[in-house]
């Protein structure tokens, strides 16, 4: 009988201290059965689709939170643009810090700090300005008699903390850094026409819609749609820009286009063209170019010629010294007249 008793106590013992191991391991609950925060990103300044653009994010933990409290990892949140329409100039995309990864074992406040650090394309920035924090509040888990179980319930704070202290919705944002294209026509020699139109075209290789603007001429179009080929008329001294619309540029930097002058339209004169304010001039009568973060490269001009340069230059350049040595002859010729008489 005693030997029963004494393997009943150890029987009991034993299971008691596997009872108390169990415990080590503290669960983690979240409340509202969420364990994610939403994430909000806009681009301003865009009139077309945005379409494959990405930002990355840091979370890093405050150095006030308990030591030991918690353990577990957040994954790098990303926000993505798939082919986004934008609304009044400005497209947005959402996405989630998932806090699921995070086990606590100890009570009190934590706080994380997400920042935005990357973007796959430098056309759409990164908003280093802004940053948020995100709050979890830790308390024990409370069995029937309100007693702690040895488990953790975690409470995210709905909002954000923002830099300036105040509670909001996590939204990074910033404007998009798009250019346009502009051509310009100059026409000279001797024989040339001035007034005369020369037809062209240009094809932006990137799906969308441009505006155009500039140029005088009634069949030049409004607007252009990327990958397909549009005429347009420009006559010397005139400037056509495509891709702005309202003082907001609509071309992604790393477009291809291309600006093709008519060989019919052009008959007789010798074509040359410029690209950017610095390039040098190059006989021909197609540029086939990308675009770039520079304003002054994404500027093409084509000049012109018939018949001779030189002496067109030379007259207007001496025009005016020629009426005043005439001026000056007829005025010695009355002098001497008057002092003969």
């Amino acid at each position: 009988m005693r030997k029963i008793l004494l393997s009943t106590i150890f029987a009991i013992a034993i299971l008691g201290v596997m009872a108390c191991f169990s415990k080590v391991e503290a669960s983690t609950s979240w409340t509202s059965s969420t364990s994610s925060i939403p994430i909000s990103r806009t681009i301003t300044g865009v009139t077309n689709n945005v379409n494959g653009v990405t930002f990355g994010y840091t979370v890093t933990a405050d150095s006030n939170n308990p030591a030991g409290g918690v353990s577990g990892s957040i994954p790098a949140p990303s926000v993505t643009f798939n082919n986004v329409t934008p609304s009044s100039g400005t497209a947005t995309a959402t996405s989630s810090v998932d806090l699921s990864g995070l086990s606590f074992s100890s009570v009190g406040t934590y706080k994380y700090r997400i920042t935005e650090t990357s973007t796959n394309n430098n056309a759409y920035p990164v908003d280093s300005s802004d940053y948020f924090d995100i709050v979890i509040s830790v308390e024990n888990e409370l069995d029937n008699n309100n007693q702690p179980t040895g488990n953790f319930v975690a409470t995210v704070l709905g909002q954000a903390i923002d830099k300036n202290n105040q509670k909001n919705d996590i939204l990074f944002t910033s404007a998009a850094d798009l250019e346009c294209i502009q051509v310009t026509k100059n026409v000279t020699g001797a024989t040339a026409d001035p007034n005369k139109y020369f037809q062209y075209t240009i094809n932006i290789a990137a799906a969308g819609t441009y505006a155009v603007s500039g140029g005088s001429h009634s069949s030049n179009p409004s607007t252009v749609t990327g990958n397909q080929s549009t005429t347009f008329y420009l006559k010397s001294g005139e400037t056509i820009t495509f891709g702005q619309s309202s003082g907001t540029n609509q071309i992604l930097p790393g477009t291809t286009y291309t600006v093709t002058e008519d060989g019919n339209s052009s008959s007789g004169y010798t074509v040359y063209y410029t690209q950017g304010s610095s390039g040098t001039e190059t006989s021909g009568s197609s540029v086939t170019t990308t675009v770039s973060t520079t304003d002054a490269d994404n500027h093409v001009t084509f000049r012109n010629n018939k018949g001779s340069e030189s002496v067109t230059g030379i007259l207007l350049d001496i025009a005016p010294y020629i009426c005043l040595v005439v001026l000056a002859i007829v005025g010695i010729v009355i002098i001497k007249k008057n002092t003969v008489k």
